[in-house]
């Protein structure tokens, strides 16, 4: 009995070989991530990654988002319904204009942490927000 069942398990010569491994498509090269600067802030938005004063800033997705929206637009007042569409993709919330305020509060809270003597985003009140221009400085790591 062990040896039908043995046989029956064995590979027999009669069975097809496995297929070659198929081709991997090209691997394309990223494209060079685009580098936002706003004085002592730099982002790289490839990485989603935010520095300040050559310091990685640990910012969750839609603070990275709206700090995004900020700095490519500085000197240029950003509506809460545009923050909201850079932010969460939508410009109707309900409560928006709450999640747009406590989003750039926590975010002004790290940026201040990070460098104190610099102001990042300023209040418009009754437009929204705004990055003042920044001089640009250059850090080596």
């Amino acid at each position: 009995m062990f040896q039908r069942i043995r046989s029956r398990s064995a590979p027999t010569e009669s069975a097809a070989p496995p297929e070659p491994p198929r081709p991997q498509p090209p691997v394309r090269p990223r494209p060079a991530a685009q580098v936002i600067r706003a004085g002592k802030l730099v982002l790289d938005m490839g990485e989603h990654a935010a520095y300040v004063t050559g310091r990685r800033l640990d910012l969750p997705f839609v603070e990275f988002k709206l700090l995004a929206q900020l700095a490519a637009h500085q000197g240029v007042p950003q509506s809460m319904g545009r923050l909201l569409m850079a932010g969460w993709g939508t410009g109707d919330v309900p409560g928006g204009r709450d999640m747009v305020k406590s989003a750039v509060y926590r975010l002004r809270s790290r940026l201040s942490q990070a460098d104190l003597n610099t102001t990042y985003i300023r209040t418009l009140r009754g437009v929204g927000y705004v990055m003042p221009v920044q001089p640009t400085y250059l850090y080596r790591d």
